[in-house]
């Protein structure tokens, strides 16, 4: 391995480290949003947890478990939980619009995958 790769290896570790322990990393931006915050939001709507996790495309387990604080949402999920938050109106109205997927797609995508990895060849 060269010195520059070793350095650089190196100078992720460093970041994730700071990253870890709350300090600032450059080109990291981090969306948080407290618990009491998912479940603010969702009672501003008026939506039970089920309701909520439906129109916005969660599971409601995993609504659960970041409402008591259980777990925490990934990157994507807090950013989109913070837009929700915050204009709720506008996340309802541009996913109207959008075309979600059917049950009947759901299950063609998950046929599509199991076949995909039946024809995979053994790791050895």
């Amino acid at each position: 391995m060269s010195k520059k790769i070793a350095d650089e290896i190196m100078a992720g570790l460093r970041e994730a480290i700071d990253y870890v322990e709350g300090r600032r990393v450059a080109g990291v931006r981090v969306w948080e949003i407290p618990p009491s915050a998912i479940r603010a939001a969702r009672q501003r709507l008026a939506l039970s947890q089920a309701d909520f996790a439906d129109r916005f495309g969660f599971s409601v387990r995993n609504l659960q478990k970041w409402e008591q604080g259980a777990a925490r949402p990934s990157g994507a999920a807090r950013a989109f939980l913070t837009v929700i938050s915050r204009e709720p109106r506008a996340v309802m109205r541009a996913l109207k619009s959008a075309r979600p997927a059917g049950r009947a797609s759901m299950a063609k995508i998950a046929r599509r995958r199991a076949g995909h990895a039946k024809s995979r060849k053994p790791m050895r």
